[in-house]
């Protein structure tokens, strides 16, 4: 009888707990000077053609400044701008949760990067990861430039590392108000923009260079109404 009423009991904890959930989807959009930004466009006034923007973002989270912090469980997402349908990432948080901020790692921490959890979207495959020393490729953009003396015009920005002094990772921060669909855009020209390919057209490596150009790249995420 007892076991019977503890079984009891917890199926009624699982169903409450599962009632007191609700879903909200944020969708990841790239742009350029306020228009929709899509793969092999050329950019206007920068001869620039993007082929290739993939990142991570990690730890998800949503805060409160009063009431404390909500962390996606093993949160780990592989963005793809090839995959359109891969730029909307599905929570479910509790009903009641208030929160005022969006927070998430551009990359993935340190002790992913040791830890050998590599399945799912941080399974090699996905060709975001170099090796153990090295670890993942958190932020690859590639394309092409008349102005970029590289092999066939091509650059090339692949952006990790996670050992002082050139750990990638960055934190983002947006402010938000929660509701059923969240729009996030990434400014690509901005990143544009801020590379001078004539002169900087490879990072395949940790480097100061990639954890500069990861900062950037951090700061070009927007909430969107």
């Amino acid at each position: 009888m007892k076991s019977s009423l503890v079984i009891l009991f917890t199926a009624i904890s699982l169903m409450l707990s599962a009632q007191s959930l609700r879903s909200i989807s944020v969708s990841f959009i790239p742009v350029y000077k306020g228009e929709l930004f899509e793969l092999n466009d050329e950019v206007d006034n920068y001869d620039i053609t993007i082929s290739k923007l993939k990142f991570y973002l990690s730890n998800i989270g949503l805060s409160s400044s009063d009431k404390g912090d909500w962390i996606e469980k093993d949160s780990y997402h592989l963005l793809d701008f090839d995959e359109p349908k891969g730029m909307t990432i599905m929570l479910q948080i509790p009903e009641n949760l208030a929160a005022n901020s969006l927070n998430f790692n551009l990359g993935v921490d340190s002790l992913t990067n040791v830890s050998g959890a590599m399945s799912g979207d941080l399974d090699p495959m996905h060709g975001m990861y170099w090796a153990w020393q090295s670890g993942y490729i958190n932020f690859k953009i590639e394309g092409k430039s008349d102005k970029c003396p590289g092999r066939k015009n091509k650059f090339q920005f692949h952006l990790g590392g996670f050992l002082a002094p050139f750990n990638a990772m960055q934190k983002v921060s947006l402010p938000i108000i929660i509701k059923d669909e969240i729009y996030v855009v990434f400014d690509i020209g901005e990143l544009i923009e801020s590379v001078d390919v004539s002169k900087v057209y490879e990072i395949m490596s940790p480097k100061a260079k990639a954890v500069s150009m990861a900062q950037e790249a951090a700061s070009l995420f927007k909430i969107v109404e």
